[in-house]
């Protein structure tokens, strides 16, 4: 009885201690061409802007991870008034 205790808390405690070890599953990057190769955009604003799309702006924040500017962003000017 006390074994399969010892057992099952072995088990258990190695099942919990990956728990904290995080990976990143899906790592895009956008450091070149907007878009990236193998995606779209799309701009559902009625009616279109003036703008699209586009390369990050240090000026505004910079990316979570890759070079500053290493995100897409679109901004007010992708709708016009109406």
């Amino acid at each position: 009885m006390k074994l399969a205790r010892l057992v099952a808390a072995i088990g258990i405690a190695g099942m919990l201690g990956g728990m904290g070890q995080a990976q990143a599953n899906l790592d895009e990057g956008f450091d070149g061409a907007i878009p990236p190769p193998g995606w779209a955009t799309i701009n559902n604003s009625t009616p279109i802007g003036i703008t699209d799309w586009f390369q990050g702006n240090t000026g505004v924040f910079d990316a979570q991870s890759g070079a500053a500017d290493s995100y897409i962003a679109a901004n007010f000017l992708a709708a016009a008034n109406g």
